[in-house]
């Protein structure tokens, strides 16, 4: 019955439009609870007395009326709480003779608070007859109440406007003015000039409709912070006018405020300063770029480098300062002239920004020399990653008028702290290193301690040696057995990368990251793979049938689509089914953005192939990830083994890893089993199988002959 009503309130109200708004919601409610009076009422500030504020009486509007509220029903409303009486309403309060003259048996009174839980209006129906329903009168009462609260308020806010609506009008400031909700109540004819947007357009819409993109989040959530914390705002905004053109505003903003000091609206004036920040853009062009490339200029550069210098105190973070000098940049003016000198420094310039970061500031600081601000830097290969590819960048000739260039360009590295304190002196030491790389024979590069000297040229040396050793195929693979630890037989082998350099074994833990950092990784697998195959071929051949072989993936390797074909492609070329090879993934492959690779996994193991979780317990792993990703077995990393015996922390640990994986159907081998003390407890946690020096160190396949043949 009540959605019934309901429906029929709004229809009146919907028929009705915008106009005469407080009849027709008094009339539709006075309809459908059959009131004889309903009004609404506007309490003094004392809360002493009440004005109607709109009344009507069976569905006519009738006149205002002032009444007291001592010893009356609405006295109680306007206290804050539903005041209702079916009936008997006389007797109870002898005093309203209101009640008497209009002959009233039933009332219903409700309080309209704001949003500070005031009451300042109330909203009461009065009954010459006993009410029939009175839950479902309050409950329209209270349906209606917000609506009608907001429809006051803003009638407040018109009334007041009324009083300066001419100077506002008129004024060549832009303004508007909103509901303490944001949503626009008033613009001025200024408003529409500067954007295109009428009256009627902006009505009820927020101010971001003038948003141009151009600030982020935080820029809007620090102006609301201060606008919030101080009642005042003022600033530049870059928006956008109704046709799409962007402008810049400068934006007073103030939160108008009523007399108990809550927030009613907010006003903001503004004038479109668009002209004079091209003017002061014009100024800042010429005074902080270079006029021949685009580029900052020395004075440019200083200030960024300031900041820089300021913000790295205080991040402790790495920042970089590279000088660039172009190689006999003299020849090209003497033997070409001036003209294509220029255009080479253009082109320079050019090729340097299109490789440097959105945030680095790039400087040409004289003559034929760039300078380069790197800042923010979390690695120093960051700043290798840069010099290789400006080495790379230049290795084509640059053409100019019909003229191929081959340049060269030398460069000299500075770091802020280590190799100086100050702005000043960062820039003074990376042009030292400069002149030292030109001394050193030029087209190099050169930093200015020889520490990172060296470290930088080893990593270089070294990315170029493993890709050479990839391609010939000069990685060497060894095998760590695997046991079953209740029966001590082997169940598989670990294949395990090793490389040699200069005579010198690299630890995994440097090639690896250096095979994914430079896109090296996915061939190193597959030679990994194809070698494992052939040693598992070999093994097969003397009777070994039941010996399978774990390789491990880098979550990289399953960046290309075909990753898994190329890999089941492999076991087919050497004769060898998915159950030989198994396949062990470091936990990054359980990382929530890594669903796209399951349907690799799944094909993998629909081939026959078994799916490892290695480490397990040191990185992104979860109960909620291992049920979603087709996991086989897990392997306990070696940090929770070595301790397991004299720290129970790490044995509970354990456990609670290996009960999981029973739970879940999947097996469990722990790493790093070194004594029997290891071996016992985790026969006793029921941890299926184990691998450790213990049990074998990575064997040669020769050596792996020998040590499977002890195990007959």
């Amino acid at each position: 019955m009540i959605d019934h009503k309901v429906r029929y309130i709004v229809n009146v109200l919907s028929e009705a439009g915008d106009q005469n708004f407080f009849k027709n919601i008094l009339c539709g409610l006075s309809s459908a609870i059959d009131a004889n009076y309903v009004f609404i009422a506007e309490l003094n500030s004392e809360h002493t007395s009440a004005s109607t504020y709109s009344a009507v009486n069976k569905n006519q509007l009738i006149d205002n009326f002032d009444y007291a509220l001592k010893g009356t029903p609405c006295e109680v409303t306007q206290s804050g709480v539903c005041c209702v009486h079916p009936s008997g309403i006389q007797p109870l309060y002898p005093d309203d003779l209101l009640l008497v003259d209009m002959g009233i048996e039933g009332y219903v009174g409700v309080p309209l608070k704001n949003s500070n839980n005031e009451v300042n209006f109330i909203l009461v129906a009065l009954f010459e007859r006993p009410v029939e329903d009175v839950l479902e009168v309050e409950s329209l009462f209270l349906l209606f109440s917000g609506m009608i609260l907001k429809e006051l308020e803003k009638q407040s806010v018109l009334e007041k406007l009324k009083l300066t609506d001419q100077i506002i009008r008129d004024s060549n400031e832009a303004i508007l003015i909103t509901d303490k909700n944001t949503e626009i109540i008033y613009i001025n004819k200024a408003f529409s000039s500067i954007t295109g947007y009428s009256l009627a357009e902006a009505i009820g819409k927020r101010p971001n409709l003038l948003n141009s993109g151009h600030h982020d989040t935080a820029f809007y959530k620090d102006l609301w912070v201060e606008l919030n914390a101080s009642g005042h705002w003022s600033g530049e905004i870059h928006n956008k006018k109704k046709n799409g053109q962007p402008f810049v505003s400068k934006l007073s903003i103030n939160a108008i405020k009523n007399e108990e000091k809550s927030e009613t609206q907010y006003v903001g004036f503004f004038t479109d300063v668009t002209k004079d920040k091209i003017k002061d853009k014009e100024l800042f062009q010429k005074t902080h770029f270079d006029s021949l490339t685009g580029l900052a200029n020395r004075n440019y550069l200083n200030e960024r480098l300031a900041q820089a210098v300021s913000q790295a105190k205080v991040s402790r973070s790495g920042l970089y300062v590279l000088f660039f000098g172009i190689d006999h940049f003299k020849d090209v003016n003497d033997f070409f002239g001036f003209l294509t000198g220029d255009h080479l420094l253009k082109q320079v310039g050019s090729q340097l920004k299109s490789i440097i970061r959105t945030n680095d500031i790039l400087a040409r600081v004289g003559g034929d020399q760039f300078a380069l601000l790197v800042s923010d830097v979390s690695e120093p290969y960051l700043v290798q990653n840069f010099l290789e590819r400006t080495f790379r960048l230049f290795d084509t000739p640059i053409k100019i008028a019909n003229n191929d260039l081959k340049i060269s360009l030398s460069i000299g590295v500075a770091k802020f702290p280590d190799d100086a304190e100050s702005p000043e002196d960062i820039l003074k030491k990376s042009e030292q290193a400069l002149y030292n790389a030109k001394a050193s024979g030029r087209n190099i590069f050169k930093f200015f301690t020889n520490e990172m000297q060296d470290k930088l040229i080893r990593r270089i040396a070294l990315k170029n040696a493993l890709k050479v050793s990839i391609e010939q195929g000069q990685i060497e693979v060894v095998y760590q057995p695997i046991i079953t630890l209740d029966t001590n037989k082997i169940a598989k082998l670990e294949a395990l990368a090793r490389w040699q350099y200069e005579g010198d074994f690299i630890s995994p833990d440097e090639f690896i990251p250096l095979a994914e950092e430079f896109g090296l990784i996915y061939k190193l697998g597959l030679l990994v793979l194809r070698k494992a195959c052939h040693t598992l071929k070999l093994l097969k051949g003397l009777g070994w049938n039941d010996i399978a072989i774990n390789v491990n993936r880098s979550v990289k390797e399953f960046e290309p689509d075909d990753c898994a074909k190329d890999w089941i492609a492999i076991l087919k070329e050497f004769d060898l089914q998915g159950k030989d090879i198994n396949f062990e993934l470091t936990e990054s492959i359980l990382a929530p953005e890594q669903k796209s690779n399951l349907e690799k996994l799944a094909s993998l193991q629909k081939n026959g192939s078994k799916i490892s979780l290695d480490d397990f317990g040191t990185g992104f792993s979860s109960l909620s990830y291992i049920r979603n990703f087709p996991i086989d077995e897990l392997k306990i990393d070696r940090s929770f083994i070595t301790h397991m015996d004299r720290d129970s922390e790490d044995k509970i640990l354990v456990k609670t890893m290996i009960a999981m994986a029973k739970s879940l159907g999947i097996s469990t081998v722990a790493e790093g089993i070194e004594t029997d003390e290891h071996k016992k407890e985790l026969l006793e946690l029921e941890c299926n199988c184990g691998q450790g020096y213990l049990i074998s160190r990575p064997l040669t396949f020769e050596q792996l002959e020998s040590f499977l043949s002890d195990q007959l």
